[in-house]
């Protein structure tokens, strides 16, 4: 189904292949003119096969790659919340201590 993609993509880009049923103007009749256009669509077609091939190690290198940085903004974000957490605690210890010596002098 890709390699079908692919091809059609690149049939529109490159226009429909066409062999020619006379003789050439150098003197080549057909067939050497459809065995020649048949080379050029398989050379086309392993191209496309091995741009396939290539794309689809790179959609798996940037699919592990999001699931690494996933884990570490989970990480990340359950550290965020830890601080915080701290932060309260520190913070309502500084304020009644505050309170307490600020009541104790009067």
């Amino acid at each position: 189904m890709e390699y079908d993609l692919l091809k059609q993509s690149r049939d529109c880009y490159d226009g429909p292949s066409t062999v020619s049923h006379a003789v050439d103007y150098d003197g080549t009749d057909d067939h050497v003119l459809a065995r020649e256009n048949v080379d050029a669509e398989n050379s086309r077609d392993v191209e496309m096969l091995a741009e396939a091939k290539l794309l689809r190690q790179h959609k798996g290198r940037l699919e592990s790659r999001m699931h690494v940085l996933e884990e570490h903004n989970q990480q990340l974000e359950w550290q965020l919340s830890r601080l915080r957490q701290l932060l309260d605690q520190v913070s309502a210890r500084s304020f009644f201590t505050l309170l307490s010596s600020f009541i104790y002098r009067f």
